[in-house]
Parts: C-alpha cells; structure tokens; sequence
C-alpha cells in the first residue's frame, strides 16, 4: 500500500503493483498518500525509509484503535447506561484479536472505526430525533 501511494503521488513509478489493490478502497491509500507527505516534511535528513512510513501509519492505527473503543463504549452507554458501555469498550479493547492486531499498519482499525463511528452517530441522531420514537413505535 505505500509503494501505490508513492505511484498515486507520482514520486515513485512501482513497476508492479499487485492486483488485489486494483479494488481496494482509496480512503486508505489517501491516508498513506497524507502520511507519507507528513513524515517527509517532518523528517530531520534529505531522505526518508520507508520504515519511517511504518511507524507513522502505526502510531495511527493505534490512535484509531482509542478511538473505535471510545465510540464503542459511548455506543453501550447510549445504549444501556454507563455500566453497560463500560464494559462493551472493555470486551471491545481486550479482544485478543484487537490487541494483537489493533497498531499494524494496515486499513482494518480505520474500517473498525468508521463502523463504530458511522453506528454511533446513527444511533445518536435516532435518539436524539423525537420523531424517530414515533416511527420505532
């Protein structure tokens, strides 16, 4: 993925890039493409690894990962109260799967993410809205 967006920014010409990125979603690649040109205007030398991409793109996922289990214990609260979006953030953050794999530099805690963020404000505007509990009803 950071060798498409070094293609997509026209910094790199990647000889091959690997099919199954053909239908990948581009949020992801915009986000490497933004990362990458971060990392460049912040890095002390002339010239930049691409380990250097790694540990950014990982700080993220990680920064992502807070806030998918912020949303999700907001989501229990909204739900059942503060008892239960405690713990939904709890079963949520100690998964062995979110903790294992929760800071790679891959897409899945940003899909994570805007799962959680896209419920949460729907179930924010369909409580919020009065006239949505005459509809439920």
């Amino acid at each position: 993925m950071v060798l498409l967006a070094r293609s997509w920014r026209g910094v790199e010409q990647v000889a091959y890039i690997p099919q199954w990125l053909a239908g990948y979603p581009p949020l992801y690649v915009w986000i490497n493409m933004g990362v990458q040109q971060v990392v460049e205007k912040l890095a002390a030398h002339p010239w930049v690894n691409y380990a250097d991409y790694y540990y950014a793109l990982r700080l993220l996922s990680a920064v992502s990962g807070i806030a998918t289990t912020l949303l999700i214990i907001w989501l229990g609260w909204l739900i059942a109260g503060p008892i239960a979006g405690w713990f939904a953030g709890l079963a949520w953050g100690l998964a062995p799967i979110v903790v294992v794999h929760n800071n790679f530099a891959l897409a899945d805690p940003f899909v994570f993410l805007m799962c959680a963020a896209s419920l949460a404000m729907a179930l924010h505007a369909w409580t919020s809205d009065p006239r949505a509990g005459r509809l439920a009803a």
